[in-house]
């Protein structure tokens, strides 16, 4: 059997999505308790590679099993009773046999939230609080460049640079009282990717830096790594999309 769940959590309580050594994350923590549902060794497949002190509303993994038929509902409730209560699982189904939680999303949206004024001790570790105010509308325009085909690689890690073309298909800014909610919305991102677009695009705004911190490494004139890396306590995986149906149907033929 191939299950597939839907998860959220609290970035600050994991050392990111993938399995460490000796490190507390979302994989292993699920590994370990499966494993123990099933009384058999689970290994998980996650679907994105998160850094430590990123959140998720909406994380996808995989896993197989040899045991007999477990009903999806009760898999669920059982998880979320072993499970701490900064990790929940809101969705589990079963999926063909070939789906992956990587390779069969079809999108992912990020968000990223910024406060602006005074700082809500409540509020504190899900945000970033930059010290120098932005022009709004400056942030807004120019993080609509990123829209598009592009190499985003001095966006990104460096063991992750191979020329490879991403497609971004929106940005859109968002303010809410006291908060800007930058969106990205793509296929794939690289690591660190939008930490480093919302980093620049905030140095811009703030007029730290020119424009052509982003449009140099866009076009490929400026070959080194952007410098401005916002913080991983404002990120949110908010929202993965998927094609069911395309494992569904493959599995048939």
């Amino acid at each position: 059997m191939n299950y597939f769940m839907r998860i959220a959590f609290r970035g600050r309580d994991f050392n990111g999505t993938q399995k460490l050594k000796d490190k507390i994350t979302v994989q292993s923590m699920l590994e370990e308790k499966l494993t123990s549902i099933f009384d058999e060794n689970i290994k998980v497949k996650i679907g994105s590679r998160l850094d430590k002190g990123v959140s998720a509303l909406d994380f996808g993994v995989n896993f197989k099993t040899s045991i007999e038929k477990v009903k999806p509902n009760k898999l669920q409730y059982v998880l979320n009773r072993l499970l701490p209560n900064f990790i929940r699982i809101k969705e589990c189904r079963e999926v063909a046999d070939d789906f992956n939680a990587r390779y069969d999303a079809i999108s992912k949206t990020y968000l990223y939230v910024i406060e602006r004024k005074v700082e809500n001790p409540l509020l504190i570790e899900v945000c970033w609080h930059p010290i120098f105010d932005f022009d709004i509308e400056t942030f807004r325009n120019v993080s609509k460049l990123y829209v598009g085909n592009h190499c985003f690689d001095f966006f990104g890690s460096e063991e992750e640079k191979d020329g490879k073309i991403l497609s971004i298909e929106d940005v859109w800014v968002e303010e809410k009282g006291n908060y800007v909610l930058w969106r990205v919305k793509g296929r794939s991102f690289l690591r660190y990717q939008v930490r480093f677009m919302v980093g620049t695009a905030y140095e811009i705004a703030a007029g730290r830096t020119s424009i052509a911190e982003i449009t140099s490494r866009l076009d490929g004139t400026n070959k080194t790594t952007v410098h401005h890396k916002a913080p991983a306590s404002g990120l949110i995986l908010e929202k993965v999309e998927y094609d069911f149906e395309r494992s569904e149907n493959l599995a048939k033929e």
